[in-house]
């Protein structure tokens, strides 16, 4: 059971990254489309870590959503 996903977790082809936390004023992660409260993960750089009893499954389609500061 996979719990934790990087950048490099990424589709082929698209040019995203998971930014620091202290970066983000919002994010959102959908797991199948629905819509994961924020407890049940954890941002860090370059990865998004689940941390509920379950790991999602294994052919999930997992979207990450983020407004970052500008720098």
């Amino acid at each position: 059971m996979k719990r934790s996903f990087w950048n490099e977790d990424a589709t082929p082809g698209y040019k995203s990254h998971i930014p620091a936390r202290g970066n983000m004023l919002l994010s959102n992660v959908f797991v199948d489309g629905m819509l994961q409260a924020p407890e049940l993960y954890r941002i860090d750089r370059g990865v998004i870590h689940f941390q509920s009893d379950q790991a999602p499954p294994a052919d999930s389609r997992i979207i990450a959503q983020f407004i970052v500061r500008r720098t």
